[in-house]
């Protein structure tokens, strides 16, 4: 869930058909205390600093906007 009107795969799906370039914002923007995140803000993991583990279940410590990021970027992107 968006803390806006607009999902993030309207956001990327606009951008992309104008042949725009796009950036996610933010991989750990906490917005709660103790370097939490709730799915109110724009933070992609749910955990700080930025934790994220594609080798644990799902959601890998991910906020549904991190999930739904992560999906979108999957395939584009490699990790080193």
């Amino acid at each position: 869930m968006s803390p806006t009107m607009v999902t993030p795969q309207e956001v990327i799906a606009a951008a992309k058909g104008a042949n725009l370039p796009w950036i996610a914002w933010a991989w750990d923007d906490n917005d709660e205390a103790g370097g939490k995140s709730s799915e109110n803000g724009f933070s992609m993991t749910l955990t700080g600093p930025g934790y994220y583990d594609p080798t644990g279940a799902a959601p890998y410590g991910l906020t549904n906007y991190g999930t739904a990021i992560v999906a979108a970027l999957k395939g584009t992107t490699r990790v080193i």
